[in-house]
C-alpha cells in the first residue's frame, strides 16, 4: 500500500512543472555623447538625430594630450556661450572644433576672464603648448562661430 501511494504521489507531481517567468527585455539605452537636460513636462521625445539638428556645430575635447585618454564631442550653437559644468571643467588638454569653425576659450565659466583665440580644425592637441600661463585645464567656457 505504501509503495501504490508513493507511486501516485510521484506520478501526480512528475506532470508539474514550475517555469520561472521569462526576464523582461532590458529598455532601449541610445548613449548620447553630450550632457542632455530632462526634459520638460512640455517637451516631446526625442532621439539623438534629431537632438543634433538642434546644435550648430561640435567640438572634440580629450583630457589628455594629442587627442588621448578621455574624449566627448560636446555639441553646441554658434554664437552661444558653451560652460562646462559636466565632468569637463578645468581638465581639457585637447581642444578641436569641427571645420569651418572658429572657436574662443575661457578660464572662467559665462566666456569671462582670460581667453584665448582663434582656434580652428583641427584644433590644439596639447593645450600645454599655447598661453602663458599654458591652457591645459584651464578651460571653463568657449564660444564659437
Amino acid at each position: 500500500m505504501k509503495t501504490t501511494a508513493l507511486i501516485a504521489l510521484v506520478a501526480a507531481f512528475a506532470g508539474v512543472t514550475t517555469a520561472a517567468p521569462s526576464p523582461a527585455p532590458a529598455p532601449a539605452v541610445e548613449h548620447l555623447a553630450f550632457n542632455v537636460p530632462a526634459p520638460s513636462a512640455n517637451s516631446t521625445s526625442l532621439n539623438s538625430r534629431e537632438l543634433h539638428k538642434r546644435w550648430d556645430f561640435n567640438v572634440y575635447v580629450t583630457e589628455h594630450d594629442n587627442w588621448n585618454g578621455r574624449n566627448e564631442v560636446l555639441w553646441w550653437n554658434r554664437g552661444a556661450c558653451f560652460s562646462l559644468g559636466n565632468g569637463w571643467d578645468k581638465i581639457i588638454t585637447s581642444f578641436g572644433p569641427q571645420e569651418g569653425i572658429t572657436c574662443t576659450i575661457y578660464d572662467q565659466h559665462d566666456c569671462r576672464g582670460s581667453q584665448y583665440w582663434p582656434i580652428r580644425y583641427p584644433g590644439i592637441p596639447n593645450l600645454h603648448n599655447i598661453g602663458n600661463p599654458n591652457w591645459n585645464d584651464r578651460i571653463s567656457s568657449w564660444r564659437c562661430d
